[in-house]
């Protein structure tokens, strides 16, 4: 056997070769599977927002008659759920960085005069993003730039610690001035000149702690929105 033909042979068997490493590879390559719906993070799911304020550019703001009726929970599966002040929602959401889009949203057939939840639901079609602010509330941005909705959560573990510290330093006598908002918001201002801020429980929970220690603290300032 000639040299062409030795060199033409061992090409053959290398080509072969190379076609099989080929197949066996695209055998034993594992099967893609469909990418998972993308998840928000901890820091916005599984918690209850409550709405608000809806602020438009044209300077339309926008607030809830009930500031807790308002509500909505991003669940890990992909769906969300939440009320209104009238009846309970339910959808589907994508996200994608920073961007949320809601699918069609669905709700329980209850009527109610004077409702706001129309208004609500729709605004939240419009939604294209979403950011934390820098006090932790949730900030869904409106398309085209045309508003926002801000959610804020008032039953977190960490709102509740703040809470706790806002009643002992009532009962301590440490506090100056305290007041509170439509939404459970209380501010209050210390002898010292720091100021505390949680959200209460239920409307008048702070003058009721107030009220309980006037005898033994004296006079507070109190104020309400």
């Amino acid at each position: 056997m000639n040299k062409k033909n030795i060199f033409l042979i061992i090409v053959m068997v290398l080509i072969v070769a190379a076609f099989t490493i080929m197949g066996v590879r695209s055998f034993i390559k594992p099967k893609t599977t469909m990418l998972q719906k993308p998840k928000l993070d901890n820091s916005v799911v599984g918690k209850k927002w409550t709405w608000g304020a809806t602020l438009m550019n044209n300077d339309e703001h926008i607030l809830p008659k009930d500031r807790d009726a308002f509500t909505i929970t991003f669940n890990e599966d992909g769906s969300f759920n939440g009320t209104t002040d009238c009846n309970n929602f339910f959808g589907q959401y994508e996200r994608e960085g920073n961007k949320l889009v809601f699918g069609p949203i669905a709700a329980t057939k209850m009527y109610c005069e004077g409702s706001q939840e129309n208004e609500f639901t729709s605004t939240l079609s419009e939604v294209d993003q979403f950011v934390l602010d820098e006090t932790g509330n949730l900030v869904l941005l409106l398309k085209l730039d045309s508003g926002s909705m801000v959610f804020q959560d008032k039953y977190s573990e960490y709102n509740a610690q703040k809470w706790e510290l806002i009643k002992q330093a009532v009962k301590d006598c440490k506090v100056k001035e305290a007041g509170q908002t439509h939404g459970r918001k209380v501010s209050v201002e210390l002898k010292n000149g720091q100021k505390m801020e949680a959200f209460e429980p239920k409307i008048d929970d702070i003058f009721s702690i107030i009220s309980e220690v006037e005898e033994k603290c004296g006079d507070i300032n109190m104020w309400t929105e």
